[in-house]
């Protein structure tokens, strides 16, 4: 998800101090990294997709922390790169029970087949990029990712 109208290189500062970055550090940054796992932001590079806060300490060194999101996320923005939220909200689960009407309970399968979904999604953008995944590995996994997003 890349914009064609970027600039190479921008200025920011950091504590007083002028720094620079251009689209090609970053994507040379990137290159070996394995996309971390998030349910917010991330950036297309190379058609993985990586927390926008993983780009920002690998191609700069600076820690997320001592750099707001927002402007991070704006400094790569203008480099060309554009974010996105990947997190779905999900609403909450209606009870089983002999009271749930028909509507009711379609929704509910609704929730649990967008809550199954999001899980294998999540865990096949996890485990992206690493060279000896199996199908087994993303199914384990989203099975754990499904278990946290259903907990009460």
């Amino acid at each position: 998800m890349e914009d064609r109208s970027y600039v190479h290189e921008v200025q920011f500062l950091h504590r007083g101090e002028q720094m620079r970055l251009s689209r090609q550090q970053v994507i040379e940054a990137m290159r070996d990294e394995i996309p971390k796992l998030t349910l917010a932001w991330v950036i297309e590079i190379d058609g993985r997709r990586f927390p926008v806060s993983q780009v920002w300490m690998c191609a700069t060194g600076l820690s997320p922390k001592a750099f707001p999101a927002a402007k991070a996320a704006r400094v790569l923005t203008q480099l060309g790169f554009e974010p996105f939220e990947v997190r779905q909200p999900l609403p909450r689960a209606l009870p089983l029970g002999g009271t749930v009407s028909g509507t009711a309970t379609a929704r509910t399968a609704q929730v649990r087949l967008e809550q199954r979904r999001t899980a294998l999604l999540a865990a096949a953008q996890f485990l992206c990029g690493q060279p000896d995944c199996e199908v087994e590995d993303v199914l384990a996994l989203a099975e754990q990712f499904e278990a946290w997003l259903t907990r009460q």
